[in-house]
């Protein structure tokens, strides 16, 4: 779902499932025309919710971006990943400090992605609009509900 609120094309996992190459986990794609990687962190503030954490990012803000690599939720097991490496910007959520800083430091000698960190509870918001409508064709007898409870475990930032 994020990749295409990001109107990424050609998408494909960046590890595929053993039993459905079109399924995995993340996503790799490109973008219709190169944009900076400041104008990729505020598409993405306009079809995240907001949050306390807001979005971070490492790397050059007017470096441009064709391929992106992305993977709602927790992410940085895939850091060292070369369909991550190959991307000039990988978008994930929950970034530690030496991960994150070993990457772009990685990224400084031998070439990688910057880095774009956003809330883990507001990558994974987008697809439950997806899930509900999945289910009710599903189970067209039973109700589902989209619960609109906020669960961001953050109330503030401090900048």
């Amino acid at each position: 779902m994020l990749a295409r609120a990001l109107g990424l094309r050609d998408t494909r996992p960046i590890v595929p499932a053993a039993t459905d190459s079109s399924q995995g986990l993340g996503r790799v794609g490109t973008l219709p025309e190169g944009v900076t990687l400041g104008e990729v962190a505020r598409g993405l503030q306009s079809v995240l919710p907001a949050t306390a954490q807001g979005i971070r990012g490492a790397g050059d803000y007017h470096a441009e971006v064709r391929r992106v690599a992305l993977c709602a939720g927790a992410g940085d097991s895939l850091l060292t990943h070369p369909e991550v490496l190959a991307s000039d910007v990988y978008i994930t959520s929950d970034l530690r400090h030496h991960p994150a800083s070993e990457a772009r430091e990685n990224a400084r000698v031998a070439g990688g992605p910057a880095l774009l960190d956003v809330s883990h509870w507001a990558a994974e918001w987008l697809w439950l609009d997806a899930a509900a409508d999945a289910l009710r064709a599903a189970l067209p007898e039973v109700t589902v509900t989209v619960s609109e409870l906020r669960t961001d475990p953050w109330d503030f930032a401090l900048v």
